[in-house]
């Protein structure tokens, strides 16, 4: 709540922000339901019976049941692609969102940020998005890969969301962190200090298109956090 309403005072900010993921977003539908769903109704009416679509199940029930699917696969793909793209090229939008929101919680000024600071911000969440993809591809492809990796799965899936929800929340925190001049080291043991603050904040990454769209506050919302911890 701090972070909207840290935004409500700075709306060029909140559209800055917001808008990129509005148009990433409603781009993204878009093409689901223009190219994405005539396909997925075309394949299905050629694997599954013709007794199962035409006689069994309503034309429109049908395609009502399969937009809702592709809706929620849209919005959960959004989340794991285009959030983590979007904190990558919007990095230094969010760096000085990151500043402000810290500055004005605190009332303690960061270190002046040049073109190096914002470099260093971009190629660190370039980082962190290929670790959090290959860290992905690991939990839930590569058991569908090995023998036995489906029961596997069950124990790896479980443990790569508790730890991405840390993540993402430690992610937030992290670019006030790295602002401040701090090394990786003691930017983790922050976050492992302050667990549950980490958690609090990326558990908002898994509320269903709330958490998707609010996505752009996390970087006020970990400012704020940093901020309050050092007081």
């Amino acid at each position: 709540m701090d972070s909207l309403r840290f935004f409500r005072r700075h709306k060029f900010l909140l559209v800055s922000a917001l808008a990129p993921h509005l148009a990433l977003l409603g781009a993204a539908l878009w093409a689901t339901f223009t190219f994405g769903l005539p396909f997925a109704s075309e394949q299905l009416t050629r694997l599954l019976p013709e007794s199962a679509i035409v006689s069994g199940i309503p034309p429109a029930i049908f395609s009502a049941f399969l937009g809702v699917a592709l809706f929620i696969a849209c919005i959960l793909l959004y989340t794991l692609v285009g959030v983590a793209l979007l904190s990558v090229l919007l990095s230094p939008l969010f760096d000085f969102v990151a500043a402000k929101a810290y500055e004005e919680t605190s009332g303690r000024a960061l270190p002046k940020l040049g073109w190096s600071d914002f470099l260093r911000s971009f190629l660190s969440e370039c980082s962190k998005m290929i670790i959090v993809y290959t860290a992905f591809i690991i939990a839930f492809f590569l058991p569908l890969l090995v023998p036995g990796g489906i029961v596997f799965s069950f124990i790896i899936a479980p443990a790569f969301l508790v730890v991405s929800i840390w993540f993402f929340g430690w992610d937030a925190v992290d670019r006030t962190l790295a602002l401040q001049g701090h090394g990786l080291r003691t930017r983790l043991m922050f976050g492992v200090r302050h667990a549950l603050s980490c958690f609090a904040l990326g558990v908002w990454m898994y509320v269903p298109f709330a958490g998707t769209l609010l996505s752009f506050t996390l970087p006020a919302a970990g400012a704020m956090v940093v901020a309050k911890v050092e007081q």
